[in-house]
């Protein structure tokens, strides 16, 4: 946080994580069972195919003026606040499929209410709020969801199993709000919401 006279008092940043969308293409009618408000996990099974997806519903990241001192800011992406929540995709196949299946999803934000950088980071070609994730060899990096105001995937890709096994996807995401050596002071105050979704694609055997 830069330059002279600025005052920062508190961000208050909510990201709603883990809302799924069902949207299946493979063959079959998914059957859909059961879901909790304090850890979501909706369960779908079609042709001897069950997918679940689960996850922390809500992370809430705080920003105050004591974590974002002018002598800790950077415009290399050293100095941030961050908070982490795990999701998982996890696949099962019956014996039905002698040699496993192959089911693809993506990992999608959908904006409520948009972050609105500041001018002076936006200026500079610099991020201050993005999402991450990993889950393995599985990643994608810092995805500004700064001026967001529609859908966006920040990952696609596949899930299989190889005979009647059980695989798991656990990711863990993170957001963060960088301390940029720049003006934030227009940021101060802001509420940007949304969520993160776990959307199923189609489903395939393997041969």
């Amino acid at each position: 946080m830069k330059k002279k006279n600025i005052v920062i008092l508190t961000i208050f940043v909510i990201v709603l994580m883990t809302s799924i969308a069902l949207a299946f293409a493979y063959i079959g009618k998914p059957t859909n069972t059961g879901t909790t408000t304090a850890n979501m996990q909706i369960k779908d099974i079609s042709n001897g195919i069950t997918m679940a997806y689960s996850g922390n519903t809500s992370v809430a990241l705080e920003i105050s003026w004591d974590n974002l001192s002018l002598h800790d800011a950077s415009n290399t992406y050293t100095s941030y606040i961050s908070k982490s929540t795990t999701m998982a995709v996890k696949m099962t196949t019956s014996s039905d499929f002698t040699k496993g299946a192959t089911c693809s999803y993506s990992i999608k934000y959908i904006p409520t209410t948009a972050f609105t950088s500041s001018t002076a980071a936006k200026n500079a070609g610099l991020k201050e709020f993005v999402v991450a994730g990993s889950a393995g060899s599985l990643s994608f990096a810092d995805y500004s969801l700064a001026d967001k105001t529609t859908e966006v995937t920040m990952y696609t890709g596949s899930i299989a199993t190889t005979s009647t096994t059980t695989v798991t996807h656990n990711w863990t995401i993170t957001l963060k709000f960088y301390n940029l050596a720049v003006d934030q002071n227009s940021v101060m105050g802001q509420t940007p919401k949304g969520t993160l979704s776990i959307v199923p694609g189609a489903c395939v055997a393997n041969v």
